[in-house]
């Protein structure tokens, strides 16, 4: 299984995206992830990612995707790109990439002193409607503070790849993760106030390792129907860089 699949010039997405408000519709962070890559892999030799960011131009539906990829301008230091997801010819999520040249030089900060994933029992979200999405398909485990409150911490892996065939990046995983985080953190009351975010940003310090990556996560409103949701990333190593969204918060409609 993986969160999509390639038909010629279409990406398909499998139930495995869905997200929390719509049957038909995507979580954000599979195709955030998706673009992820194709930046990645369209980057010129000897760059790596340090910056990544998503505009969610509109919901990203189920259904057969196309991506297009804009050139790479720069220097020898920071190379810069776009790339586009696309339904049936209309733009739905535009992402941009920052990649500086690779240096390898002192070791970063080490992350927090916090328990393994091994040491915690799994956590699901609860507010998914659905058997099948992106909740069930990434592992969660909670290993400071109490959810719906901030902060909270917590080690995610994803449990599948981004695409059927291709081998998924760290970098991937992180950005799919990340966009999780105004829920592991909602920015305001869930019973009274909807929340939705429509961009991501993602500072990459240096290149994230392995399968578990963790987040220690804050979110809140500013009280005019808007919020953040911003994030730590870590991995075993130690820290990794810094993730936020803009949050959308509204009345939640009654019947």
């Amino acid at each position: 299984m993986a969160f999509y699949h390639r038909d010629g010039e279409h990406w398909v997405p499998t139930p495995t995206t869905r997200g929390p408000w719509h049957h038909e519709q995507q979580h954000g962070g599979p195709p955030a992830a998706l673009l992820t890559g194709v930046l990645q892999r369209g980057a010129p030799a000897g760059f790596h990612l340090t910056r990544f960011t998503a505009e969610l131009l509109r919901p990203v539906p189920l259904a057969p995707l196309t991506v297009t990829l804009g050139p790479f301008a720069g220097g020898r230091s920071v190379q810069r790109a776009e790339a586009t997801l696309h339904h049936e010819g209309r733009a739905v999520l535009l992402a941009r990439g920052l990649f500086a040249r690779h240096l390898d030089l002192e070791p970063g900060p080490p992350g927090p002193d916090v328990p393994a994933p091994s040491e915690v029992p799994r956590w699901l979200f609860p507010f998914f409607p659905w058997d099948e999405g992106f909740h069930q398909a990434i592992d969660t485990r909670v290993v400071q503070g109490a959810w719906p409150h901030s902060p909270l911490t917590c080690w995610v892996q994803l449990l599948h790849d981004i695409v059927d065939g291709e081998p998924t990046t760290a970098e991937q995983r992180v950005v799919a993760i990340a966009d999780a985080q105004s829920g592991l953190a909602p920015p305001t009351d869930l019973e009274r106030f909807t929340f939705v975010n429509p961009d991501l940003t993602v500072a990459f310090a240096r290149p994230p390792r392995g399968a578990w990556h963790g987040l220690r996560v804050q979110g809140f409103s500013g009280g005019r129907g808007a919020g953040l949701a911003e994030a730590s990333l870590f991995d075993v190593d130690g820290m990794v860089g810094r993730s936020v969204q803009t949050v959308l918060v509204a009345p939640r409609t009654r019947p």
